[in-house]
């Protein structure tokens, strides 16, 4: 989904929470770009990337 598409944000904000474990409400807070999330989000995404990578190589034929 292109970031100017209706819905990006919202969808943003779905897949943050599932990615995190916390509420779309607290991710919805973090301002309109995200500026104000806490710095630890970007290292718990960090590692659910690197996990993601891992399942991949290991599910490849």
């Amino acid at each position: 989904m292109p970031p100017e598409q209706r819905g990006y944000r919202k969808a943003c904000i779905e897949q943050l929470a599932k990615a995190t474990g916390l509420s779309e409400t607290t991710i919805a807070n973090w301002g309109k770009d995200f500026e104000k999330r806490p710095d630890y989000i970007v290292h718990t995404l960090s590692i659910a990337n690197k996990l993601n990578r891992i399942r991949q190589i290991i599910d490849e034929p």
